[in-house]
């Protein structure tokens, strides 16, 4: 789908509450060159929440703009998914879509047969062997009203992307080679306000906060407004952040402010409400990345939106971070005098779906098409050409030496004789290419799937709650998963071995029930690396299927 040899044409959409964003681009190998941009803004009796409005608006406008390219891509808003960043052990796409549905399903706040799961490898660290993954999961009927809109506007669904990771794709665009540091994009919608972080131009926070633009709160009335930030206090810059060992600035997001009995109570202004309420959020959500980051500064903040808010937004959050502030420009990319001008500040979203569109498939999101563990039959499919070209092999030679076999010799003696020794040649050579056929056979039958053994793993492992892994290591050859374990107790241990060695399966006889796994562990130590988990251990696996396999394999060379 992505980095085309050939060119392509896709089309970005983009929405919220109040505009549809369009832009036309033409990829070609892993560059996107935009066309053509449009910016709608949705009348009164179009909903965001109906597909049927909404598919016959975006057919409308794509046919005002004359714009026939019919493949198109969309991103789900982060208010409709769940997002979370994992540390797992390097491996390729197969085997780290089995680790990530393994982890994801104990954290989800639904089944996971409700969901559809993808993710996106963000970093690789080749010294600890390790790939931090971005994981991101949407309920089926979110992804059936895009599919149901796109029907609707008589477009064909190339990729559902994630709209935050779309954003920290057009603000890298943006930066180029200064996205250094951490970096906040605030994306001002209508509605809701998307604020994520990035940081050395991977996306470690995000967040949407419910702002409304147009409407006054119905419990603000004369008096009853306190701007709050104003009476906080500014934070230092990024370039002076103060030194280790210091406390960081504790922030009260409505402290108690005594109004002087002489004053009168004035009623801020729609706009004053507006700005101090999305600041709030934007120090809501800085203090909640700094619970895992202490102490961090940020080197930039970038505002996006065309509520018109934006310049005063900017002028705030300078002041008040003590950082620089811009507004989103996606120029060149998109140039304000032939796309959109101002309007242009909201297009981060649809310009980031766009240039992540020519990129690698490991490095975006797509839930029209998640990346998914390879099963058993697809693993057999693959494999299938390797030994079809050694049984075409093996017969081609026993069809030659047939040949030979049956044809007359009887001129002479000599020739009868020269046949014997070419043909005693060729029987060794299908000897010796039997042989190999028969250990590529004992090969295919010891492999190990292993997404369906750790899923029979996960579903004995306790809660997270009461025991993590802090490590796992896959060892084909063994058919063996080792992982260090780290339990309140060591009862807990001891309960994961006992319920992987009764777990069984049915054999091959009736009422026959085999084992699954043979599970050891090593000297249970008390001194683990946190307090909470003071126990730990190390703990193997190993599936009993492969031992029995490996056993029967034993037997068969000792009779040959």
């Amino acid at each position: 789908m992505f980095g085309l040899s050939g060119d392509k044409q896709v089309v970005s959409l983009d929405w919220d509450s109040r505009f549809l964003r369009v832009v036309q681009w033409r990829i070609s190998g892993h560059n996107a060159r935009a066309l053509k941009s449009v910016a709608a803004e949705l009348p009164e009796h179009v909903s965001v929440k109906d597909a049927d409005s909404l598919g016959g608006f975006v057919r409308q406008v794509l046919s005002s703009a004359r714009i026939r390219t019919t493949s198109v891509i969309v991103d789900i808003p982060r208010d409709q998914a769940v997002l979370n960043t994992m540390s797992l052990p390097a491996a390729d796409l197969n085997d780290l879509a089995g680790m990530v549905q393994l982890q994801i399903a104990k954290e989800l706040p639904f089944p996971l047969d409700d969901a559809i799961v993808d993710f996106a490898v963000t970093q690789q660290d080749s010294a600890s062997n390790t790939a931090d993954v971005l994981v991101a999961a949407v309920r089926y009927e979110v992804l059936s009203f895009y599919k149901s809109v796109c029907e609707q506007a008589g477009l064909k669904l190339d990729r559902v992307g994630l709209r935050p990771f779309a954003n920290m794709v057009a603000v890298n665009e943006m930066l180029g080679g200064q996205a250094d540091g951490r970096i906040m994009f605030v994306d001002v919608g209508p509605s809701l306000t998307e604020i994520g972080i990035i940081r050395d131009g991977v996306l470690v926070f995000s967040r949407a906060a419910s702002v409304a633009l147009d409407e006054q709160p119905d419990d603000v009335v004369d008096g009853d407004f306190d701007d709050a930030l104003d009476s906080l206090p500014e934070e230092t810059p990024a370039d002076e952040e103060q030194a280790a060992g210091e406390e960081a600035v504790e922030i009260d997001f409505l402290p108690e402010v005594e109004a002087p009995a002489t004053e009168t109570p004035v009623k801020p202004s729609a706009e004053d409400r507006i700005l101090n309420e999305l600041m709030v959020e934007i120090t809501r959500s800085a203090e909640a990345y700094r619970s895992t980051d202490p102490g961090a500064r940020f080197n930039r903040i970038i505002v996006g939106g065309s509520s018109g808010f934006e310049d005063a937004l900017v002028a705030k959050i300078s002041k008040r971070f003590g950082v620089a502030a811009e507004a989103y420009n996606p120029d060149p990319i998109l140039n304000p005098q032939r796309h959109q001008g101002d309007h242009a500040r909201a297009f981060a979203a649809a310009v980031g779906l766009g240039v992540g569109h020519a990129s690698e498939d490991k490095l975006q999101f797509n839930f029209l098409a998640p990346k998914k563990p390879i099963g058993v039959a697809e693993r057999r499919r693959r494999q299938m050409p390797l030994a079809g070209a050694v049984v075409a092999g093996v017969l081609l030679i026993v069809t030659l030496g047939y040949a030979v076999l049956v044809m007359p010799k009887q001129n002479k003696i000599k020739d009868l004789k020269r046949q014997i020794t070419r043909l005693d040649r060729e029987l060794k050579t299908y000897n010796e290419v039997r042989s190999i056929v028969e250990q590529v056979e004992q090969w295919q039958a010891a492999q190990v799937v292993w997404p369906d053994e750790l899923k029979l793993l996960a579903e004995v492992f306790p809660d997270t709650e009461m025991a993590f892994i802090g490590g796992m290591d896959l060892l084909a050859s063994r058919g063996e998963i080792s992982f260090r374990i780290f339990a309140k107790d060591s009862q807990i241990v001891e309960d994961l071995e006992a319920d992987l060695n009764n777990m069984t399966r049915p054999g091959q006889r009736k009422d026959e029930r085999v084992r699954v796994f043979n599970a050891t562990t090593n000297r249970i130590e008390y001194e683990g690396r946190d307090e909470d988990y003071p126990t730990n251990t190390k703990m193997f696996v190993k599936s009993a299927r492969i031992a029995d396999l490996q056993n029967q394999n034993k037997k068969g060379k000792k009779k040959g």
